[in-house]
């Protein structure tokens, strides 16, 4: 017997051992699926092409030449001198005037918004990998930039939701 409350009648269950043949409808069903492959429904495609769109919005690594000329300018700078703190400040200093005034093609600012600072900064430490001794001073310049964004977009927003009194008025 059945003794569940979810249970719909209060009959015995049949007995059935693994060899016994399946119900009509278990056999369909089995049957659909071996002949029928699983295919996304449509919404959810166009739900993975968007995502796939949002990630790829920019060119890929390899054939961008504005990626491909900052790798190349990236490498040509000189590597830390020692070990030390400041000759590693002075890298990651090199590495970010080079982002700031960076040229492709010639005169004209390569990476002129913080997000496209932070997104060439994000697909070269991908290029390199982990491994890299470019690694550590390309997160340190990214960790900036990113903070410098966040500081920025959090400065508009107050900006924008305030009603033109500045904020050291009102904590006085």
């Amino acid at each position: 017997m059945i003794h569940s409350p979810f249970a719909l009648s209060s009959h015995p269950e049949p007995s059935r051992t693994p060899d016994a043949p399946a119900s009509l409808l278990q056999r369909l069903q089995a049957a659909a699926a071996a002949e029928m492959p699983v295919t996304p429904a449509p919404a959810e495609t166009q739900k993975t092409e968007k995502a796939k769109k949002a990630v790829s919005k920019w060119p890929d690594f390899d054939t961008d030449p504005k990626a491909l000329a900052f790798l190349a300018a990236l490498q040509q700078l000189p590597s830390a001198a020692s070990d030390s703190q400041a000759d590693r400040q002075a890298q990651i200093d090199a590495i970010a005037k080079l982002l700031r005034n960076f040229q492709h093609p010639a005169n004209t600012t390569a990476f002129i918004t913080l997000q496209e600072q932070g997104a060439i900064l994000q697909r070269t430490l991908a290029k390199l990998g982990n491994d890299s001794p470019l690694h550590t001073p390309l997160m340190a310049v990214w960790v900036g930039t990113s903070n410098l964004q966040f500081q920025m977009s959090k400065w508009m927003q107050d900006v924008m939701l305030s009603d033109g009194t500045p904020p050291e008025s009102n904590e006085w």
